[in-house]
């Protein structure tokens, strides 16, 4: 029977269990707050000793890392014969959001991923290197503005690279961590450093932006020999939707010589560029890191201007896409003449969409004739319209923000007008009305 008090705390609900701890949903009756408690008990194979250097190892790089997203870890102690530890308590993770089907916005993907990677800057900063990177271990809350705000859990079997070796738990020579994500450094026991975990965090990002496994490989064993030897399944091959950029850090991130492999804080600026850029049109350019696949020097470019959003600016944009949409324009402009055809236009709105220009592709798609194409290709129209909706969407969304902080809600009112004609099926509009709603 599951004990449902343990010192002060209540256990409400046994949420996981390891191969030395079990993880609980629990109230400290002190504070009445919500926590994660995890416990960690003696046995034959582990005495007293053991588990509680165990605990404290773990605690230690815990409690040595603050960052808004990795898991706040509060306090440690022991009762009876259970060691113990408490963190921040949070309920839903990337496995359970992708087991959900819910529809993902491709920035709500990047942003996931971007805060994902700051996280492991933090901790490669503070010399531990996780080892256990999967969708399981990245848990998500929300931010008050409804967005997704990720927390890095579970350091369990984490390293710090002072240590020599790490305590291994379970069966000689077996390789921690979860086969599916693991390294090639760690299945052929090289010395780690925090571009192991770059990797793992790739396969997740494949798996987040594709909806598909990047190897085709099936149990413990596959995993392994696929993460060593394979090469990924073509992106192209799997969705034609992504951004050719997007296909490029992927690549880096899943590289079998970490020497061709991003580096923590490379992938989170490049993961913070093309955020922006999804959000605010900014051109991927990195003027000062070779290592990012936008590097370019300085001087090889017109240098970027920084936009600043003035009373009439969100509100004119808006209303300037609305006139080129609803008018029927966009087109016109852009390619004079008769269509090429409803395939070659779709592929001119695909590369329009990757490319950086959204609106564009919006009104090239608005009349394609999706009842007399074939079904692969009116699937196509109906995906990118939607991905487009939700880019420009969540640029407008961010404008109404502003507008609401800036005490202009008729302005705000008004884009959530506009937004309601143009991107009826975007999530961001949605938002946006909930917002105003609650306001």
């Amino acid at each position: 029977m599951e004990p449902t008090e343990l010192s002060k705390f209540t256990l409400l609900q046994k949420m996981g269990k390891g191969g030395v701890g079990t993880v609980y949903r629990a109230r400290d009756n002190d504070t009445g707050r919500i926590v994660a408690l995890k416990t960690f008990t003696p046995d034959q194979d582990r005495p007293p000793q053991r588990i509680r250097r165990l605990r404290d190892r773990e605690v230690k790089m815990l409690a040595s890392i603050r960052h808004p997203n990795v898991i706040r870890y509060f306090e440690s102690g022991q009762y009876r014969d259970c060691f113990y530890y408490t963190m921040e308590f949070v309920e839903d993770s990337l496995l359970k959001l992708q087991r959900s089907n819910k529809p993902l916005s491709l920035l709500d993907k990047v942003h996931i991923l971007r805060q994902s990677a700051d996280a492991l800057v933090e901790i490669h900063q503070k010399g531990v290197i996780h080892r256990d990177v999967k969708p399981g271990n990245i848990l998500l809350d929300r931010d008050p503005n409804g967005a997704f705000h990720v927390k890095l859990t579970d350091l369990g079997i984490a390293k710090d690279v002072s240590e020599s070796d790490i305590v291994r738990e379970g069966a000689n020579h077996q390789v921690p961590g979860t086969a599916k994500y693991l390294s090639p450094e760690q299945i052929t026991h090289v010395a780690l450093d925090g571009r192991s975990d770059v990797f793992s965090l790739g396969i997740v990002a494949y798996q987040l932006l594709t909806g598909a496994k990047p190897f085709n490989a099936e149990a413990p064993g596959g995993y392994l020999t696929a993460n060593l030897e394979q090469e990924a399944t073509p992106l192209d091959h799997i969705s034609e939707d992504l951004p050719a950029w997007l296909c490029r850090m992927l690549e880096k991130m899943m590289a079998k010589d970490r020497q061709e492999r991003y580096d923590s804080e490379t992938l989170a600026r490049d993961l913070a560029l093309a955020e922006q850029h999804l959000i605010r049109g900014t051109p991927l350019v990195e003027e000062a890191n070779s290592l990012s696949i936008f590097y370019r020097p300085s001087g090889q470019q017109e240098p970027v201007r920084k936009r600043r959003f003035g009373r009439i600016a969100a509100s004119t944009w808006i209303t300037a896409l609305a006139v080129l949409i609803a008018g029927g324009m966009a087109a016109d402009l852009l390619w004079p003449g008769a269509s090429a055809g409803p395939h070659a236009d779709l592929k001119r709105a695909r590369r329009l969409a990757n490319g950086g220009a959204p609106w564009y592709a919006l009104a090239l798609l608005r009349d394609l004739p999706t009842d007399k194409m074939d079904p692969p290709d009116a699937a196509a129209v109906r995906r990118l319209s939607l991905s487009s909706q939700d880019t420009l969407g969540s640029a407008s969304y961010r404008c109404a923000i502003y507008m609401l902080e800036q005490d202009r809600r008729p302005e705000a009112e008004v884009l959530l007008r506009q937004m309601e004609d143009m991107f009826p099926q975007s999530s961001w509009t949605d938002r946006l009305r909930h917002e105003l709603e609650a306001r």
